[in-house]
């Protein structure tokens, strides 16, 4: 790496502002006329604008390994590797921003291919979530590595599930990893801590072009890599930072985690939808609309309050977990705290827009 920490991430934002730039004028001039329309009941924008924000995600970072690895020899750096094993779930992604045609269940073997490769490659499972019946049945292995899969599948469609405003899936995965930056003991995790802030300076440079004006969007794919590579990340702070709490990881993850959660339970109890099937009653849909109607703001106005608001709530709970992360009582009670202000503030806002 440089030497100097801050110029490496400097030149890691310039790039990757400067790559979506790139893209988002190609395809205004050449490319517009190839794609579809997105369609969904997720999607607010006006007008065909470019889903390769992920793209340019994928290849800054890829970039940026090379680099790394070829140029400044750091003999303990693994971000080749963790650029080589997002591969499945970024191009499952990126051929449905493309083709708006990949069946969930492609994309999930895309998930899937990625995770596998995780552990395998890097040998991490998780072992430990902090309540002692529950980490003794992970002391089997087979149960531990399946419960990874399925943890890095699950904040992987987290991320794609809350992608429905400028913002706020880049924000939150950025909120996300400041708060592990933050808590973290940097002489026990010094390379995980620099691929974070590495990763997040990169999220800054696409975040430009995507917040608030919506210039390019990340897509499926960049939703992906979002999740692929907070989940990764975390997963490697819970087994190899002991004082920190597998508590506390669930505090942090807590708005993408809950909101896939809640929206899993309103699919399985409805009679007319499918698990996999999008639907416009995530919170960040409601809010949306309730905004609009009360505001009567344009859909980019209305955007740009809604994500504001959605991102001040998060960090109001990062704030939370780095004064209180060295308690497990109050971890949980922060916890139990943003799923009861969550619920309440759904439903008032659910009931007031048929009030609207």
């Amino acid at each position: 790496m440089f030497e100097d920490l801050s110029k490496y991430l400097i030149f890691n934002f310039f790039f990757s502002l400067i790559l979506s730039l790139i893209i988002i004028k190609i395809y205004n001039q050449k490319l517009k006329i190839f794609f579809p329309l997105p369609k969904g009941p997720q999607f607010i924008h006006e007008g065909k604008i470019p889903r390769f924000g992920g793209l340019s995600i994928f290849i800054s970072f890829g970039t940026v390994a090379l680099i790394d690895l070829f140029l400044f020899n750091y003999q303990n750096n693994n971000f080749v590797l963790y650029f080589l094993i997002s591969i499945p779930v970024f191009v499952f992604g990126f051929i449905e921003d493309i083709t708006q045609s990949v069946p969930p269940s492609l994309r999930l073997f895309g998930s899937f291919l990625s995770g596998i490769l995780f552990i395998i490659i890097f040998e991490y499972s998780i072992s430990k979530i902090g309540f002692e019946f529950l980490d003794y049945i992970l002391n089997y292995k087979v149960i531990s590595l399946l419960f990874t899969i399925v943890s890095i599948i699950y904040l992987i469609q987290a991320f794609n599930i809350i992608d429905g405003l400028n913002g706020l899936s880049i924000m939150t995965a950025i909120i996300c990893l400041s708060t592990v930056i933050l808590i973290t003991n940097e002489t026990e995790n010094l390379e995980i801590l620099k691929f974070s802030m590495c990763f997040i300076s990169i999220l800054l440079g696409v975040f430009i072009c995507n917040f608030p004006f919506g210039k390019i969007f990340i897509g499926d794919s960049g939703a992906y890599l979002l999740g692929f590579y907070v989940a990764i990340i975390l997963i490697s702070i819970v087994e190899n930072n002991y004082h920190i709490s597998p508590i506390v990881i669930a505090q942090i993850l807590i708005y993408p985690a809950y909101e896939t959660f809640k929206s899993v339970l309103r699919r399985l109890f409805a009679n007319d939808i499918s698990v996999f099937k999008a639907d416009n009653k995530h919170f960040h849909s409601i809010l949306y609309i309730y905004n609009q109607k009360r505001m009567n703001f344009n859909f980019l106005q209305t955007n740009f309050i809604t994500s504001i608001e959605i991102i001040s709530i998060q960090i109001i709970n990062m704030l939370y977990i780095i004064y209180f992360f060295k308690s497990e009582i109050m971890t949980l009670l922060g916890i139990i705290i943003f799923i009861l202000f969550y619920e309440i503030l759904y439903k008032i806002v659910n009931k007031n827009i048929r009030e609207i």
